[in-house]
């Protein structure tokens, strides 16, 4: 499948499998299904001409992003989530958006970023509109949907920080304000 052809497609599921790496990253492998019918990675910017995306496997063990229960991240034992107060948690939010560009999404160590039965209305069953990437660094890209959220992946981060997996933004401009304009759409191509 051709990059350009995700375009009109809709996500119908998100699995992640998480994992550690060396005792002090958080690792997270995710697959997005599209239509019922395929299933790929959320590619990386910093390419040209026609695109050939991968078709995976949901690896053994990934938990649905959809399911009744989800686990969103690892465990941690020195964050339960019931001892976070509001406070903290505005301000973890906002610390780590600004230090890592990424929003965390509702997290078993305690950040809260989203309402899963609520907020998953923004992404599940969403239509992809367009691919955006930057070409400064070699990072995934970002799925925008017909909801204007835009997802990505994170593939490893810092144990702790909630990164790992997948990261939302609300919208372009929230995108735009942590990462700047320079960023590049399929549609433009």
């Amino acid at each position: 499948m051709l990059l350009k052809e995700i375009i009109g497609k809709r996500i119908t599921n998100i699995y992640c499998l998480y994992g550690k790496y060396d005792e002090w990253l958080d690792t997270a492998e995710c697959f997005i299904e599209l239509d019922k019918q395929w299933i790929i990675d959320i590619p990386r910017g910093w390419f040209e001409g026609d695109y050939e995306i991968e078709l995976l496997e949901v690896k053994p063990g990934a938990l649905s992003f959809f399911g009744k229960k989800y686990d969103y991240h690892f465990k941690s034992e020195s964050k339960p989530t019931d001892e976070i107060v509001e406070d903290n948690k505005n301000f973890l939010h906002k610390l780590f958006s600004r230090l890592f560009g990424h929003k965390p999404i509702k997290k078993e160590n305690g950040f809260y970023d989203m309402d899963a039965d609520d907020d998953f209305k923004h992404f599940k069953d969403r239509v992809i509109v367009d691919f955006i990437w930057y070409n400064r660094i070699d990072e995934k890209g970002f799925f925008l949907l017909d909801s204007g959220y835009l997802i990505t992946h994170t593939l490893t981060s810092p144990e702790g920080t909630g990164l790992a997996g997948i990261n939302i933004f609300e919208s372009i401009e929230e995108l735009t304000e942590l990462s700047g304009s320079d960023y590049e759409k399929i549609s433009d191509k």
